[in-house]
């Protein structure tokens, strides 16, 4: 078989990457583990040299090994730049359509992170964060109205809308360790740029007004898309 060959900049992201997202045969990935290989790189320094000569790999798994190294060196050379960073990035993008206006899409994106959270209540919390912050037009409800709506304490509520917020805040500033789901960086530029100008205004003005982070492109935005993003802003920053 031919060496297995890689160019600096892939060989410094296999060095960067563990051994399981080079999804080698599982009795070639245990025995790497045995000896303690603990990136990419080395394994596939390995898996080029006698790896038959490590006990429980035998001629097949070193076969498929290789195949599966090749093909995968073969398609990260043609990457570049963020496509090769996120090369073993599994995570799904719940909300690859962004068109760029994080105000306007503001709702389309809760609702995208609802259809995608786990557990027998997702529904209800949805419904429960919707009333909450107004959403598709709806009255701001108190908590005490939440509470006799959907049959919780008042605490149960605060806490259901507060796991929530803090779960797409993680998303929206691309802290999240959620491994199913993600935002992509897009998303979180924006948000960071609104944020970004909020605090700017707020130390020069000293006040916390919608308007300071009203583009004029906003004029006749519905307010309450606008008060939704104020709302994760001053959470963030307060």
């Amino acid at each position: 078989m031919e060496d297995l060959t890689t160019s600096k900049r892939v060989a410094t992201f296999l060095s960067k990457s563990s051994v399981e997202n080079l999804c080698l045969p599982p009795r070639a990935t245990k025995a790497l583990n045995l000896l303690n290989i603990n990136n990419a790189l080395d394994a596939v320094r390995i898996v080029n040299s006698d790896f038959c000569a490590y006990n429980n790999v035998g001629v097949k798994t070193v076969n498929e090994s290789w195949i599966t190294i090749r093909r995968l060196l073969l398609r990260l050379e043609k990457m570049k730049g963020k496509e090769l960073e996120e090369a073993f990035e599994r995570r799904e993008d719940i909300f690859p359509k962004f068109q760029g206006d994080f105000v306007k899409e503001i709702v389309d994106l809760i609702e995208q992170y609802f259809k995608y959270k786990k557990g027998r209540f997702r529904l209800r919390d949805r419904n429960i964060f919707f009333y909450r912050l107004g959403i598709y037009g709806k009255d701001i409800y108190t908590l005490s109205r939440l509470s006799k709506k959907f049959q919780l304490s008042r605490e149960r509520i605060r806490v259901i809308v507060n796991n929530d917020t803090n779960q797409l805040l993680e998303l929206l500033t691309g802290k999240s360790k959620n491994k199913r789901i993600r935002l992509n960086q897009a998303v979180i530029n924006a948000f960071a740029k609104l944020v970004k100008q909020y605090t700017a205004n707020e130390n020069s003005n000293n006040t916390k007004s919608s308007a300071q982070i009203k583009p004029i492109s906003y004029g006749r935005l519905p307010n309450h898309e606008l008060q939704i993003t104020l709302f994760f802003i001053e959470t963030l920053t307060s």
